[in-house]
């Protein structure tokens, strides 16, 4: 505004004087914008064409011309830092790289070392820079001819004033659009320059020709000298890969054989001692069938002993005796039932005699009863003899079905024991007939006792000799059967506390081979543990790769 009023102070002359210099000093800094962008355009173009025609002829050439081709200074230097970064980083942005490279490049105007980056930015806004400054003229002609209008309208204005009013009016706006009709030519001279040289995007183009001269030309010039740490460690991966499976086998080979080296010895000692333990064993059952085949023989023995005897037949005699004394009695009996009345007195006097046959026939059956409970008590005894040895036998046949099981357990062979056991049920049996024959014996002697009970005084003097005489006989052979089944328990009964000694050894030793198998079986898990778990380790790192770096399949797989 000061400006503005001062300049409405100066004369009309000095005013026209200094609306000329603002024109020349417009028209001068148009001029000098044009021309500093032609020669900054121009310098950038005269740099960075070399390199894009460079970037270009190795395109157009073949494979082995390429790898034969020497480079300028700038792409030698660019693709040394390049396969430099490639050899000590997984991935590089080549649009990142080219555009820093570029952008670094420093060029010499006037003297002065400037960027690209920026000479490229000052030529991309130069006509906007030409039009400004056209612009910034018009608005101040303008401003200065519209400060002067208000001269020309006073009421008192003579028609001379007036007409120079109008000119010092008009001559700042023809000075306003004369530079800004300047500044619009020279903005359009450059776009067109521009446009036709490719000036404005000219990094922009030579950025692109170097990437893609790294993605394409640099490999193949390269060839296989560069590895990638990726690949390097792809590599390295795929060998321990390879190498894995001789490696676990290797170390497993070792453990096993380091764990299982002495356990296996400590089994095989365990299984010559079992083997041993075993055949012991087997020697002792033949000696317990030795010792019962013996007792069989001696029940044998006794059978044909009472089957050979003439106690029957005396016992066959003495009731046909029986018999006959009771028919004799009878005929006696009734002759005096005859004779009883002419016989009265002979009957009175014989009544005493009567009296003491009855006294004696109540004194033998008083001891024909006491024979019959000695009887049965002796029966009773034979009885439970006979059951104590059912129960020894069950008890040695369960005995034989531990042994057998045992045996079985050892994995021996068991037909000699069951052949054994067979035997000793057979003797049983044996047994069970001998005694079911002495209670059909006794049975019968029960019921030959009652038919005893009603003859006279001498079938029972008879018939208690003959009792007196098997009772003798039967206690003996009783009181032999008894030592006989004692001596056979005693020593059933230590060769049963014998074997259970000898299975009780037999379980510890299983135990400490089952408890042996247990260890080896944990160690076993832990190597598998182990190597599942390096497996899942492998197959992660795997997994990683893959889903970084898919292009590099094929090298994993590989």
């Amino acid at each position: 505004m000061l400006q503005l009023k001062a300049t409405a102070a100066l004369h009309p002359q000095e005013l026209n004087v200094f609306y000329q210099a603002i024109d020349q000093w417009t028209e001068t800094a148009i001029w000098i914008l044009f021309s500093i962008a032609v020669i900054a355009a121009l310098t950038l173009a005269r740099k960075l064409k070399p390199i894009m025609y460079e970037i270009e002829r190795c395109g157009r050439l073949k494979t082995t011309e390429i790898r034969t081709l020497e480079l300028n200074t700038f792409l030698s230097r660019v693709e040394e830092k390049y396969l430099e970064l490639v050899s000590k980083v997984d991935s590089i942005n080549a649009d990142h790289f080219c555009s820093s490279e570029v952008c670094s490049l420093r060029i010499k105007i006037l003297f002065i070392n400037v960027s690209a980056a920026k000479i490229q930015d000052f030529v991309a806004q130069s006509p906007s820079l030409l039009i400004s400054l056209g612009l910034l003229g018009t608005f101040a002609g303008l401003t200065g001819g519209l400060g002067e209008i208000q001269n020309v309208l006073k009421p008192d204005i003579s028609a001379q004033e007036a007409a120079t009013g109008l000119t010092e009016v008009i001559a700042p706006m023809s000075l306003a659009f004369r530079t800004s009709l300047l500044g619009l030519i020279l903005s359009l001279t450059l776009s067109i320059i521009y446009q036709l040289t490719g000036w404005r995007n000219l990094l922009g183009t030579c950025q692109g020709l170097l990437t893609g001269w790294l993605e394409t030309i640099v490999p193949i010039r390269v060839g296989e000298r560069v590895i990638t740490p990726l690949k390097s460690s792809i590599d390295s991966l795929n060998k321990t890969a390879a190498e894995l499976p001789n490696v676990i086998a290797d170390q497993t080979n070792k453990a096993i054989n380091s764990a299982f080296g002495d356990k296996l010895k400590q089994f095989f000692d365990l299984y010559a001692n079992l083997a041993s333990e075993t055949k012991r064993i087997t020697y002792s059952l033949t000696n317990l069938t030795n010792s019962f085949q013996e007792s069989g023989s001696d029940f044998l023995t006794a059978s044909e002993i009472l089957s050979t005897s003439s106690f029957a037949k005396d016992l066959g005699d003495a009731a046909y005796s029986l018999g006959q004394s009771k028919q004799d009695l009878v005929g006696a009996s009734r002759m005096l039932c005859e004779r009883f009345a002419t016989f009265r007195e002979g009957l009175q006097s014989t009544q005493l005699d009567i009296q003491l046959l009855n006294n004696l026939s109540a004194i033998e059956l008083k001891k024909a009863n006491k024979l019959i409970d000695i009887t049965e008590k002796q029966q009773g005894e034979v009885q439970a003899l006979i059951q104590s040895n059912i129960n020894r036998g069950e008890e040695v046949v369960s005995a034989t079905k531990e042994l057998r099981s045992t045996r079985l357990s050892c994995g021996k062979d068991s037909k000699n024991f069951q052949k054994t056991a067979e035997a000793l049920q057979i003797r049983l049996k044996s047994d069970e007939e001998l005694t079911n024959s002495c209670e059909t014996f006794l049975t019968k002697l029960n019921e030959n006792l009652n038919n005893w009970y009603d003859t006279s005084g001498k079938v029972f003097t008879t018939f208690e000799e003959t009792i007196q005489k098997s009772s003798v006989y039967l206690r003996s052979l009783t009181d032999e059967y008894k030592e006989e089944i004692g001596t056979q328990s005693t020593a059933s009964k230590e060769l049963l506390v014998s074997h259970k000694t000898e299975l009780e050894r037999l379980i510890d030793k299983k135990q400490e081979l089952t408890k042996l198998i247990g260890d080896q079986y944990l160690v076993i898990q832990k190597i598998t543990q182990s190597l599942a778990e390096q497996q899942k380790s492998i197959n992660n790192i795997l997994a990683t790769n893959k889903k970084n770096h898919p292009n590099s399949q094929g090298d994993i797989n590989g």
